[in-house]
This record gives C-alpha cells, sequence and structure tokens, in this order.
C-alpha cells in the first residue's frame, strides 16, 4: 500500500509539472518517476522543455497503467512486480536454522588479513572468472565513483572457529583449510543479524582444494623419425707412433671394423660346433706393445 501511495504520488508531481511546464519541475518529477524503474523517465541530458514533456507524458501514462494493474494483483509479490516492473523481486524473510551458528559468525568475523583491501582483491580476481559477480563489481565501481560506496563487506565463516583464518586468502605455510567450511562475503549494515532474514544472492559455487602433490601419467602415439643418429661412435688412433693419417690408412681401419663388427654378428647357425662356448669377446692383442692391447698374463694362475 506503501509503494502504491508513492506511485501514486510521483504521477501526481509529474501531472502537477506538466500543467506548470517548465522546464526544473519536470526534470525533478522525472528523477521521481525513475525510481520506480519507468524506462526513459530519467531526463538524463535532456534539457528542452518539449523533450522534457514529452518523456513526462509517456512515465505518467505508465504509472497510471502500474497503479491499476496493482489493484487487481492476487497477492503482494504480484502487486510489487506490477508496481516497480515485471523484472522486480521480492523476496520473502526466512528464519535460518542455524540461528546461534550465524549470530557467532557474524560477530567475530574470521582473520582477513588486510580486511577490506583483501575482500576487495579477492572480488577483483572472482570477478575475472565469475560472470554474476562483474556487474556487482562494476556496481561498487560506480558506487564510489559518485561518493555513495556499498556498505563495507562482512565476512562470515561457518562452522565458526573463533580466530579462525579467511579461507579466502592464501594459504599460510602450504596449510590447507579443514573441509566443509562456507565463506561468505555479505554486504549488510546491521551489526548484528536479525531473527528473519532475507537477501539477494549473487554468486556461489563450491571450490575444491587442490592436493599439493599429485602423481599422474601420460600416454600419447609418437611416431620415430626415418632419419636417425647413429648408434655408435668410431674413435681410432693411427697405428704406429708419429705417422699421420693417410687416406689408404683410414680405409683399412675403416674396413677392419666392418670385419669386426660382422665377426661380432654372427649367429649360432654360422658358427656350428663352436656355438657353445658364445658370448665371447674379441680384444686386441699385441705382444710388442705398438697399440692399446689387452693384457692378460697377469690374471694367471700358477697350476699346483
Amino acid at each position: 500500500a506503501q509503494a502504491r501511495a508513492r506511485l501514486d504520488a510521483a504521477r501526481a508531481q509529474l501531472e502537477a509539472a506538466l500543467a506548470a511546464g517548465g522546464a526544473v519541475d519536470l526534470t525533478a518529477a522525472l528523477v521521481a518517476a525513475s525510481a520506480f524503474g519507468v524506462s526513459g523517465a530519467h531526463p538524463g541530458i535532456r534539457t528542452g522543455a518539449a523533450a522534457l514533456a514529452a518523456a513526462a507524458r509517456g512515465a505518467a501514462r505508465e504509472l497510471l497503467r502500474r497503479s491499476d494493474a496493482a489493484k487487481d494483483a492476487a497477492g503482494p509479490g504480484e502487486a510489487v512486480q506490477a508496481l516497480f516492473g515485471e523484472d522486480f523481486r521480492l523476496y520473502p524473510d526466512v528464519v535460518p536454522a542455524n540461528a546461534e551458528e550465524l549470530r557467532l559468525a557474524w560477530s567475530e568475523p574470521p582473520d582477513a588479513g588486510d580486511g577490506a583491501l583483501a575482500i576487495w582483491k579477492w572480488l577483483q580476481q572472482a570477478a575475472a572468472v565469475r560472470g554474476a559477480l562483474r556487474p556487482w563489481r562494476r556496481l561498487a565501481i560506480y558506487g564510489r565513483s559518485v561518493a555513495k560506496p556499498l556498505p563495507s563487506p562482512r565476512l562470515l565463516q561457518v562452522p565458526h572457529v573463533a580466530g579462525e583464518r579467511w579461507i579466502g586468502l592464501d594459504f599460510a605455510g602450504g596449510a590447507r583449510p579443514p573441509a566443509g567450511k562456507t565463506a561468505i562475503v555479505l554486504y549488510s549494515d546491521r551489526p548484528e543479524p536479525p531473527p528473519q532474514l532475507a537477501g539477494l544472492l549473487i554468486d556461489a559455487w563450491p571450490e575444491p582444494v587442490p592436493a599439493p602433490d599429485e602423481d599422474a601419467g601420460v600416454a600419447f602415439h609418437f611416431q620415430s623419425p626415418n632419419a636417425e643418429a647413429p648408434q655408435a661412435v668410431l674413435l681410432a688412433v693411427p697405428p704406429e707412433p708419429g705417422r699421420n693419417w693417410s687416406l689408404e690408412l683410414l680405409e683399412a681401419t675403416l674396413l677392419e671394423t666392418l670385419e669386426l663388427a660382422r665377426t661380432r654378428a654372427v649367429t649360432l647357425e654360422d658358427l656350428e660346433q663352436t656355438g657353445h662356448v658364445l658370448p665371447a669377446l674379441v680384444l686386441a692383442a699385441n705382444a710388442a706393445g705398438d697399440t692399446v692391447s689387452t693384457d692378460l698374463s697377469s690374471a694367471l694362475v700358477e697350476e699346483l
């Protein structure tokens, strides 16, 4: 009833301003009508009396339509929507089931470190990935820019533990918060919770806390390239001290290497009766000591 009476008063103000025809009166009447969410009612940058009068006549017709619709409303919810528009929502009061827990969380908020600054930083970061928070953050910025800031945010954390750290902060020393915690950022200027609550939920989401270490495996298909690096490197030294390399000597070294490689690559079928002594080692031997060789004489044991 009070809202409908104020709407009728705003419509009467518009009609009086239209009768007077002054730009100042029309501007004030349009501002009052815009409080009811009438599209195009706010004067904005209109300055001419003719433009203001046209907007005032449209707003007056819309307020009259809303007043008549509120008379035929079936209940308070429909009446409020008729007065303020279909997008307006009226939320009933609720009695919280955990009233005592909520009272303790309200009166003893968790430790947020830098307080409002830490909450604002968290809101700024969360709004980057949460679409529902972006309009609220813009509203907070606009309010501060016109010297009408929102109420200071209040932190609630349940189940309540006195002196507990806010889980929205970085984990101190890698300590993970306990499971089952619910953190609430509340905009309210009340010093304590009322017996009945009504509010607007902006956003809510569960946030699992990842473990610091996880075992993981990756499987993928890989096609090896046809051009591969060599699997062996041949390191050769001149067989005689003081003799330089020549093309013939290098060729002989390579041919000997290939012969030794073929010798080591034989199969048991190729060796016939000698296969039972394999695998065997092919070692260089040079009794004169002209080149690197293997001397097994030190390993001999005198027969008894």
